[in-house]
């Protein structure tokens, strides 16, 4: 019986290392695109399945009595000595490996689910015929071959039946759950006071970046999107594809696309590699007719930056040179064919040179920023130097663009000295009830801040005229919405505080921050309450809360990760919360009321 036991064992350990061979031949053609952050897991999960195997040849080498030769077992009350050897020697290999890499079972594996289970299954199969084996306590004799056979052959078998079957009925690769009748939007709130909720993806999967959704938070991740929402973090839709390379997601106001090039895919004519993309409602992650899985001729050209494109349904909208030398332009593209729709010039003229930063969609709009200095100015090879230089004379230019047919909508310009390394445009944040959105102007340092009506371009704010004065530093927008502004502003002092502005430009309330305000922190934002912005003091990720009603007291949200303080905070007014994410931590936390 013992024997028959430790050769059952022997069984799914010589399944496990066939299997693994077959399986590394059955992926072998599947590129895993993984992320930094991932690539350390996947090389820990070779390492796994490597030692596994080392084990398993140790033991079918070892452990049995191949040979007459052998001495024959010890009185079955004691185990032989070679198997305590292998024993002790497993052992020891074990606590090695375990101290140097102590998330060696932890961690993610790879990007492809059904790899992942084949790892998993080669593993586990190698341990479960290692304890088998030692359960038996003797070096079994492959003789009589007839009961050893049908002891062996089991336990083999299982091994390939469950790898053939995760091979054929894997976990679902592709993940796509909408929302049912998800309702109204809570509306995001006035003030927070602690986490309410904390969520984060398997280990294996890379949090890209939050944006702003429909119901709450929109979590952007290495493998597609989730829509969360805001009140307690529950999921209301969500399309994730996990085997798939090259995923990419452009969130539009409207519409979520996924652009991603399948893992199992073969190459068309022209080395070309099929991608496609598909396009949702961004309330409810429900497929957009006619745009469910198109063709996509434009994901994965090395001509087109993915980060500076915006995308409509059927269409993508880009920053283009036509030829080396030639001014920029706009540029929008079909989807499937990559046919150009239209074109049209930004303001690069000849004997400049222009930093471009956009394409933006912006309330129904496609804005681009440009910085543009004269020629005979520049004095740094690098563009993004040469911005950097005291006292350089620059144009900023903001323009819209409708984007059916490229038309001009709107253009402001500022003309002026230090206004380094360009403004970008964006969202005003949250917009208080009975207000209207606005675009934010926010320069990189110092000058051209600007709120503007998405309509026409004109201010929509007075900004004091302060903000501009070059002994002063605009250090960026906590919010705004057509009612005012509030921005946080350093002066020649060193002094640092939040100002909050009415239409006409006049301070209607301040709060300092003190020494808590971390100097590096961008993503300071304000409710209508209060003021938010990540701590510099605590030692770990902490939000500090400051009302306009009691501006010296703190109210402090600690967040509930790993991190240590120098981690930047993301923060992100959605409905229902706070979004704050912490850099490299990979968690979402809604800070609530």
């Amino acid at each position: 019986m013992r024997a028959a036991i430790a050769w059952v064992g022997l069984g799914l350990i010589a399944g496990a290392l066939v299997w693994a061979v077959v399986a590394a031949v059955l992926y072998s053609h599947h590129a895993l695109y993984v992320e930094d952050e991932q690539a350390d897991a996947a090389a820990r999960a070779v390492m796994v399945l490597l030692f596994s195997c080392t084990i398993g040849c140790v033991i079918l080498g070892f452990g049995v009595r191949w040979t007459e030769r052998d001495a024959e077992p010890e009185p079955e009350s004691e185990p032989e000595p070679m198997v305590r050897q292998l024993v002790y020697l497993v052992g020891l290999l074990l606590v090695a490996a375990f101290i140097a890499f102590p998330n060696l079972l932890t961690d993610g594996f790879a990007q492809l689910i059904t790899a992942r289970l084949q790892v998993w299954l080669a593993t586990g199969a190698v341990w479960l015929g290692f304890l088998l084996f030692m359960l038996s306590g003797r070096r079994p004799s492959p003789r009589p071959l007839v009961v050893t056979f049908s002891a062996f052959l089991p336990g083999a078998l299982v091994v390939f039946l469950a790898g053939a079957l995760v091979h054929i009925v894997p976990y679902p690769e592709v993940h796509h759950s909408t929302a049912d009748a998800p309702g109204d939007p809570a509306p995001v709130p006035d003030a927070v006071s602690e986490v309410g909720w904390t969520w984060e993806p398997e280990p294996e999967v890379s949090l890209e970046r939050v944006e702003e959704g429909v119901h709450g938070p929109l979590v952007v991740l290495s493998d597609g999107v989730v829509s969360l929402d805001g009140t307690d973090g529950s999921e209301v839709w969500s399309f994730r594809r996990h085997a798939d390379e090259d995923v990419e997601v452009v969130v539009g106001e409207q519409h979520v696309f996924v652009s991603y090039r399948p893992f199992d895919a073969g190459e068309t004519e022209g080395e070309e590699e099929v991608a496609f993309t598909e396009t949702f409602d961004l309330a409810t992650g429900e497929p957009v007719p006619g745009h469910e899985r198109e063709a996509d001729a434009v994901h994965g050209d090395p001509d087109v930056n993915t980060d500076h494109v915006v995308r409509f349904p059927g269409q993508v909208v880009r920053d283009h040179w036509p030829d080396s030398g030639s001014p920029a332009e706009l540029q929008a593209l079909e989807v499937g064919s990559g046919r150009e729709l239209w074109t049209a010039p930004l303001h690069e003229h000849e004997g400049q040179d222009c930093l471009h930063r956009g394409p933006t969609e912006l309330y129904g709009a496609v804005v681009m920023t440009e910085q543009c200095m004269d020629e005979e100015d520049r004095d740094h090879p690098d563009l993004g130097a040469a911005f950097s230089q005291e006292g350089l004379k620059t144009e900023s230019i903001v323009t819209a663009f409708d984007p059916e047919s490229g038309k001009e909508l709107w253009q402001r310009r500022w003309t002026g000295a230090e206004s380094r390394m360009g403004s970008h445009a964006r969202p005003g944040g949250h917009t208080a009830e009975g207000a209207s959105p606005v675009i934010l102007v926010d320069p990189t340092f110092r000058r051209f801040a600007a709120v503007l009506d998405p309509a026409t371009g004109e201010d929509a704010v007075t900004l004091p005229a302060d903000v501009d004065d070059p002994d002063n530093w605009f250090r960026g927008f906590a919010g705004a919405d057509s009612d005012g502004a509030t921005y946080l502003v350093e002066r020649a002092d060193r002094r640092t505080e939040f100002e909050r502005v009415n239409v006409q430009g006049e301070v209607v309330a301040t709060i300092d921050p003190g020494r808590g305000l971390d100097r590096r922190d961008e993503s300071s934002v304000a409710l209508n309450e209060m003021v938010l912005f990540s701590s510099a003091v605590e030692s770990r990720p902490t939000v500090v809360a400051r009302s306009f009603d009691n501006p010296e007291v703190d109210g402090l949200i600690p967040l509930e990760s790993p991190n240590d303080r120098d981690s930047d905070v993301d923060l992100l007014p959605v409905p229902g919360a706070v979004a704050a994410s912490v850099e490299r931590d990979g968690s979402v936390s809604g800070l609530v009321p």
